[in-house]
């Protein structure tokens, strides 16, 4: 967080931004509000109140007031009274609402869910050194930029450090339910007024979705792309950015971009219809009856769709495979090794011979790189293993580097995922 650093990375000045834009849009809201504060009854467009075929009053859905009894002139209380339970205030209130006092508790909301993030992140931080003091996680060594520290961002990346768009996307919901149901009743309590009601069907239905959707992001990704939990903090130039989510094998996906639209779309829609219900409020006993605003159900059909999409393309999509180096003689530092030894390596797959030659395949002095004369050779019994044969002895007490580059590939067209090389010393006589 901006805290915890004198210098804001992208995240953090994403989230600063966020956090700026939601408390404008609350401003703005309180506008509205203010300008519906006189309004005690829900009037149609002629500006008459509205009653039904019975003569019974009607009642406002969204902000939860009682419309008037044209017949009797009495007011008709809110048929959703019964899922309300109230230990503080009225749901009959009449007491205007406290000027002002949504954009206090949206704007101390958003202070509380900055604080909590906050602490989760030096919380993560402090159980890293934990464990790093206990040898349960290691350094990666010879890094070009120094380690990853990470931090709270790290959530929504997966075990491997590849970032998610499934974890994402309930991270965001998480934070969009957590400040609209805090708001509410931190403008209930600044009113005097304290009443629980029933959660929207719809939100819970979201939230179990969004909840979902990275456990089988996951299953998917261990069993396709064999990835687990590394046991080490990576170098801060292998960690993947987090633009690399919308990416499948680096190429954009409409299966990925889809579900990231749909995201940014609904939470946009879902916090204009609370907004909305927020301006409609006058009296406490509306603010009384007020509930969590629901998400509609064409948008909810829509993100289970692109949810669904998302996950049905990630698995059905081709794994990148990659030609492997499984064995070598010599072995890795190997020393003492005879000087009319021959440079054998072992790959995965059957190569294709033809990419396979002394521009791909070198030998070379450790000292002054100069790259030893031999035959490269592809093992016709299986086309797995590679022979480098050097045209004269290799001197002794001399120490080379063996490199293979991303040029061989198999018969499949797979090649290595980049060049490999290790050194071998020989012996002195």
């Amino acid at each position: 967080m901006l805290f915890m650093q004198m210098k804001p990375n992208i995240a953090q000045r994403i989230l600063l931004s966020s956090l700026i834009i939601v408390l404008v849009v609350m401003l703005s809201s309180q506008v509205m509000a203010q300008s519906s504060a006189n309004q005690n009854a829900t009037t149609n467009t002629t500006g008459k109140a509205t009653t039904n075929t019975t003569g019974k009053a009607t009642t406002n859905t969204v902000t939860g007031k009682a419309t008037t009894n044209t017949v009797t002139g009495k007011a008709t209380p809110s048929l959703n009274s019964q899922d309300v339970n109230c230990t503080l205030g009225s749901t009959t209130s009449k007491n205007p609402i406290v000027e002002n006092s949504f954009a206090v508790a949206g704007l101390v909301a958003g202070i509380i869910i900055v604080v909590v993030t906050f602490a989760a992140s030096r919380i993560i931080r402090e159980g890293k050194k934990w464990l790093l003091g206990q040898g349960q996680l290691v350094l990666e060594t010879n890094c070009k930029q120094g380690n990853h520290k990470g931090g709270f961002w790290d959530i929504i990346r997966e075990g491997d450090y590849f970032p998610s768009l499934a974890r994402l996307q309930f991270v965001l919901w998480t934070f969009t339910i957590s400040f609209t149901l805090l708001s509410i009743y931190l403008f209930m309590l600044w009113n005097n007024t304290l009443c629980w009601s029933v959660l929207p069907q719809n939100i819970l239905a979201l939230m179990g979705i969004s909840a979902s959707v990275p456990v089988v992001s996951t299953v998917i990704s261990r069993e396709k792309y064999m990835s687990s939990i590394r046991g080490s903090l990576p170098c801060k130039e292998n960690v993947p950015a987090l633009s690399t989510m919308l990416l499948e094998h680096g190429k954009p996906t409409l299966g990925r971009y889809q579900l990231f639209i749909w995201t940014i779309i609904s939470i946009i829609v879902y916090l204009g219809i609370f907004f909305a219900g927020i301006a409609g409020i006058s009296t406490a006993g509306g603010l009384a009856q007020m509930k969590l605003a629901d998400i509609p159900l064409p948008l909810l059909a829509l993100m289970t769709t692109s949810q669904g999409a998302y996950l049905g393309l990630k698995a059905v999509a081709r794994p990148v495979s990659f030609l492997t180096k499984v064995g070598s003689v010599p072995a890795p530092n190997q020393k003492n090794i005879k000087i009319s030894t021959d440079v054998v390596v072992n790959f995965s797959e059957s190569l294709d011979s033809t990419s396979v030659n002394n521009l791909n395949f070198l030998v070379r002095k450790h000292t002054d790189t100069t790259q030893v004369a031999g035959s490269v050779t592809v093992l016709a019994e299986d086309d797995k293993m590679v022979v480098f044969h050097p045209t004269t002895d290799l001197e002794p007490g001399t120490a080379y580097d063996v490199t293979i580059l991303t040029a061989i590939q198999s018969k499949d067209k797979n090649s290595l995922e980049k060049d490999e090389t290790w050194s071998f010393e020989t012996a002195t006589s």
